[in-house]
């Protein structure tokens, strides 16, 4: 007769819902962990693939260590109970099942740690074949930068060779300009007698600019004597106008005859060199004829000016210049605000004074030029030393020619 074995201590710990040793919580707990681990491999970078894997290796260690563990538990149990196996094999079959869960779960581990490990493998080799072509590129760009260098190498030989050029050309440029000079200083010593001339007629005018300031303050003393005798001082003062007008004409032709001498001498000489002489042509002029049947530049009126007792205007002329003059006149950089408004005596040098630097700098004619002007006087009797010191100042800018006697005609 077989003997009954009591089961009851046997199946306690399955009744309290322990498997392999472990509870259901434990057990979740465990799958839990190894799905997060899964899910995060794919961020992971080589270190931490490495990680994960010896991780898993630990893990799957570990587990079948319990596993083993669990596994001769159960022989023991076997041994002990041979009896109560055959009462449980149904429980038991029961554990087998979970066991097999357990290698199947194992299994798929170690598949997704040969993945992993197929994965750095495959990396490893994408960056090894990366590495190769920059390793290509870095060479190829080596070799463009010693092209770069042979080219740097060849421009500063060029621009040593342009430097000595430029050096030679210098040196022929200053031999050149010592023959123009030793040139320019026979012409300039020819025209010295011109030049003492025109000196000497400087000097009578402002003696004469003299002798009106002295009958101008003459003038004035005898303006007590009566309208009658004022009116006599100012015919004689005109008197001195027209004379100073006369000597004026005499002295641009005196200028014009300079003008032709020193053509002929430029002709002469071969050089253009002429023109930085000092000579004074107009800046506007038209072409005519001498009674003697001479040409010479005839003087175009850039201003009418007036002069008054404490200011000077200054009034455009655009019915006395070509068309291209008054473009040109539009063009020029004095103080175009100016025109048409009275100016103090010390506003008119700086307002205008850019024609006269134009007229210097040869930027109107090709050689030096002064433009010209007519002028009003209306200052009154009893002022004709401020008459003189504003005609000065606007003889610094322009040539008058002639005095007008006229009404002022704007």
């Amino acid at each position: 007769m077989q003997k009954s074995i009591d089961t009851t201590g046997f199946d306690r710990s399955y009744r309290r819902g322990v498997v392999l040793g472990l509870s259901l919580a434990e057990l979740f707990i465990i799958l839990v962990f190894l799905l997060l681990l899964v899910l995060s491999i794919s961020g992971h970078t080589k270190e931490e693939i490495n990680e994960l894997l010896a991780t898993k290796d630990e893990e799957i260690e570990r587990l079948s260590n319990q596993q083993n563990g669990l596994t001769e538990n159960l022989k023991r149990q076997a041994k002990q109970d041979n009896g109560q196996h055959k009462i449980d094999s149904e429980k038991n079959s029961e554990l087998l099942v979970v066991i097999a869960t357990k290698d199947e779960e194992i299994e798929r581990l170690n598949n997704e740690r040969n993945k992993l490990a197929d994965n750095l493998e495959r990396q490893t080799k994408q960056n090894n074949d990366q590495r190769k072509i920059d390793d290509a590129r870095i060479n190829e760009l080596v070799a463009a930068n010693d092209d770069k260098d042979k080219e740097i190498e060849r421009l500063n030989n060029e621009r040593n060779k342009l430097a000595d050029n430029l050096e030679r050309q210098t040196k022929q440029n200053n031999d050149q300009r010592k023959i123009d000079n030793e040139k320019i200083n026979e012409l300039v010593a020819a025209n010295a007698d011109k030049d003492q001339e025109i000196k000497r007629l400087n000097n009578e005018r402002n003696k004469l600019a003299d002798n009106l300031e002295r009958q101008a303050k003459q003038n004035n003393d005898l303006r007590k004597v009566g309208d009658a005798k004022i009116n006599e001082l100012a015919a004689a003062n005109a008197d001195k106008d027209k004379e100073i007008e006369q000597l004026n004409e005499k002295i641009n032709e005196l200028r014009a005859a300079k003008d032709k001498e020193i053509k002929r001498l430029n002709k002469l000489a071969g050089s253009q060199e002429l023109d930085s002489l000092g000579q004074d042509s107009p800046c506007w002029y038209k072409l005519a004829k001498r009674p003697n049947g001479e040409d010479y530049e005839k003087h175009l009126y850039i201003f009418d000016i007036r002069i008054s007792d404490h200011s000077i205007l200054v009034k455009d002329t655009l019915t006395l210049t070509p068309r291209w003059y008054q473009r040109q006149k539009r063009a020029l950089g004095y103080d175009h605000k100016a025109l048409n408004k009275e100016l103090d005596y010390e506003e008119f040098i700086p307002a205008f004074e850019a024609l006269k630097i134009a007229g210097r700098n040869k930027e109107i004619r090709d050689r030096r030029c002064t433009f010209t002007v007519r002028l009003w006087d209306t200052t009154s009797p009893a002022n004709k030393k401020g008459y003189i010191e504003a005609r000065h100042i606007v003889e610094d800018i322009f040539i008058i020619l002639p005095i007008q006697h006229d009404p002022w005609p704007h």
